[in-house]
């Protein structure tokens, strides 16, 4: 009989103790496990994004391509806590406070950049909501500040399209910027639509398209490369659509 109980006694740790290892195995593969899954995670957000080409060859750009220079604000203005810039439902929104712009990752040279731009609707005058104001930079250079060296194509709800210098005067000649104003007027469409703003820039010459119709144009001067901007300049705004293809 004792005989017997040893034998049971025995064959019982020798079941604990399989039990034992097999469940520090467990707990081994899980951490490693888990480690490996964070390593793999931390090594996915390093990576930058792959772009998203269209099926025209034109790459998808959203607030993530894009850098942000803010302005300061004047003393004793009220302390801004809504983000100047931010993103929803596929559209990059702008409340236009304090003023400042994003600009482009990267620099670029020939290529056709196509935007579509609204400003919301408010209870302004209609006055005030013609002088509704944002602008896309082209070709910024030099240091970041207000406003920076570059050309402007406006988009400024009654001059959208038009180009200028900003920055620096001398960098574009006004005299031979080339500028339909009928066409912008048979074009535009009003404040709480949506205008379409397309710009080609060929060797620091641009030209611009509005729904479709030709525009604006200027002879090629000092700028012919840089980073791509939008304004912020006091007005809500609300960008979609937003893309790129290098000539």
């Amino acid at each position: 009989m004792r005989r017997y109980l040893l034998v049971v006694f025995l064959f019982n740790c020798l079941i604990l103790v399989g039990c034992n290892e097999q469940s520090v195995q467990n707990s081994t593969d899980k951490t490693i496990e888990n480690t490996n899954s964070e390593n793999s995670s931390e090594t996915n957000s390093e990576k930058p994004s792959k772009p998203i080409i269209d099926d025209e060859g034109f790459t998808l750009l959203s607030l993530d391509n894009f850098d942000i220079f803010q302005g300061k604000q004047k003393k004793g203005a009220p302390k801004i806590k809504t983000p100047t810039w931010s993103e929803k439902d596929g559209l990059i929104l702008c409340t236009g406070q304090p003023r400042g712009y994003l600009y482009s990752k990267k620099k670029y040279r020939n290529f056709i950049f196509e935007i579509d731009i609204r400003y919301p609707e408010t209870d302004k005058k209609t006055e005030e909501l013609e002088n509704s104001n944002t602008g896309v930079l082209v070709y910024i250079k030099g240091e970041h500040r207000l406003w920076p060296i570059c050309l402007e194509v406006q988009g400024k709800q009654k001059e959208m399209g038009h180009i200028k210098a900003n920055g620096k005067g001398d960098v574009i000649d006004a005299d031979k910027v080339k500028d339909n104003q009928e066409a912008r007027k048979l074009s535009i469409k009003k404040v709480g639509e949506w205008n379409h703003l397309k710009i080609d820039s060929k060797e620091g010459k641009l030209t611009s398209f509005l729904n479709g119709t030709k525009i604006c144009e200027n002879e090629s001067g000092e700028l012919k490369e840089g980073w791509i901007g939008l304004q912020s300049e006091r007005n809500p705004i609300e960008f979609k659509n937003i893309r790129i293809r290098e000539e």
